[in-house]
């Protein structure tokens, strides 16, 4: 419910200061609830920032800067495909990332399809 108030408060903002771009923000809030993306929960088995190995062998490269902080044992994460680029939620906090080698199917990966509002509710990512 936060995350809809915020929004409603956001449009708010963007129609008082920049009119012009209200269309663009609506559009956007509303790919957020409706459009569906193909999400992956993953497990990390080696951080080398910016180098991340995923227990499927996949390799990616964080390409947004903040510190991670520590990364656990075989540390869940979200990795998810947005537009054009890829994001992975990881410690509460979202981060760009390249995806260098796919690993394939494996059992530590798994598949879902989730709007980016659901997305930004699991714990990897809140």
């Amino acid at each position: 419910m936060i995350s809809i108030e915020f929004d409603l408060v956001h449009l708010g903002v963007v129609e008082l200061t920049r009119p012009d771009d209200l269309p663009n923000a609506k559009a956007y809030i509303e790919r957020k609830y409706t459009e569906v993306l193909q999400v992956y929960r993953v497990e990390i088995d080696e951080f080398d920032d910016p180098l991340i190995k995923l227990v499927d062998g996949s390799a990616l490269e964080k390409t947004s800067s903040g510190y991670v902080g520590y990364v656990g044992y075989h540390e869940e994460a979200i990795l998810y495909q947005q537009f054009s680029s890829w994001k992975l939620c990881l410690n509460g906090s979202t981060y760009s990332v390249d995806w260098l080698k796919d690993g394939g199917a494996h059992y530590s990966r798994s598949s879902m399809q989730l709007t980016l509002a659901e997305i930004e509710k699991l714990e990897e990512c809140d």
